[in-house]
């Protein structure tokens, strides 16, 4: 929340809507919870999406609560730190359509020292054809699932190990939500390796704004943008290990649009999804940089595009099947 004037963060809210009473032809029933009841941090929070009827079953070791089941989880980052470790915020919904709602409940998940002064801001992702960076925008959750008792989040980090000043890297977290205190099955960044024919091994690729789905199978599949000094900003896709990259579009030149302010934008939100119709597919949704158009002042165009790809574990199988959208 913001006020009209300024731009003080006021924190989350949450509104919860029952839609069985939209479908009735009823009056709409809303439940409202106040940031102190969600959030301790003045985080951006953002809701998992969840796999199954119901809800999230709860943990064997959390039974005995008032709520039978979990609704989602709000995510948040945000760059938390203790000024060595980063933490994820997140706080767990209990039955959302339960009158009265059951008071959630929050806990920070340590990551370990992923970032060196998480506070400083993200580096702009560099691209190749001119100096003009793009505009990876912060260290909010990007994206959250959770399905089969894990929970995958994506957001942005600093990556001070391959470049100095660092470099924007995507970075997922899978969780674990079989107990009542959640641990780390597994975490890491879209690292950027085999993307650039130049930089085989990554480390002047940016990669950013990436989202995640998981299949029947466990495996999880990210969609994100990347650039580099050699290479215009593309859409691409990645399971969890670097072999499995496979470009959806690659970009086509050099991308300036800042609408006469000081912010050359990109993103906020990519989007992935598992097909409902076979789940060893997924449907991406991303932006790559169109070639740019001179009669333009800046001339930057972007463009998006949606694919369909197999999410074979470790592999990249057949090239995405790619339809461009707007441009």
């Amino acid at each position: 929340m913001f006020p009209f004037v300024g731009d003080a963060n006021g924190g989350p809210r949450l509104w919860i809507i029952n839609k069985n009473a939209l479908y009735d032809s009823k009056s709409l029933i809303v439940s409202t919870l106040p940031r102190d009841a969600i959030d301790q941090k003045y985080c951006s929070l953002m809701p998992s999406k969840v796999y199954g009827k119901g809800g999230i079953p709860l943990p064997s070791d959390h039974q005995g609560e008032s709520s039978s089941s979990i609704g989602t989880f709000l995510v948040g980052y945000d760059g938390l730190s203790d000024n060595g470790d980063e933490f994820l915020q997140v706080t767990t919904l209990y039955d959302v359509l339960a009158s009265p709602l059951t008071t959630p409940t929050i806990q920070f998940v340590n990551l370990g020292n992923i970032e060196e002064n998480s506070f400083v801001e993200l580096p702009d992702a560099k691209q190749a054809g001119g100096t003009a960076a793009i505009d990876v925008n912060d260290r909010r959750v990007l994206d959250a699932v959770w399905r089969d008792g894990s929970l995958w989040v994506t957001f942005e980090i600093r990556d001070i190990s391959i470049a100095q000043g660092g470099i924007t890297k995507g970075y997922y977290v899978q969780l674990n939500t079989t107990s009542k205190d959640l641990s780390i099955i597994s975490q890491g960044t879209i690292s950027g390796r085999n993307i650039d024919p130049l930089d085989m091994n990554g480390d002047e690729v940016s990669t950013f704004f990436p989202a995640v789905d998981v299949n029947s199978d466990g495996y999880a599949m990210f969609s994100f943008s990347a650039s580099s000094p050699k290479m215009f900003a593309g859409a691409f896709i990645s399971g969890t290990n670097a072999s499995s990259i496979q470009c959806i579009k690659e970009g086509e030149g050099y991308y300036l649009r800042t609408f006469g302010g000081p912010r050359n934008r990109w993103g906020d939100y990519l989007g992935i999804s598992v097909d409902p119709s076979n789940e060893k597919f997924f449907w991406a949704f991303s932006q790559y940089a169109k070639a740019p158009n001179a009669s333009l002042a800046e001339g930057g165009l972007w463009g998006t595009v949606w694919a369909r790809t197999s999410g074979t574990q470790g592999s990249a199988s057949k090239p995405p099947q790619q339809k461009k959208i707007f441009g």
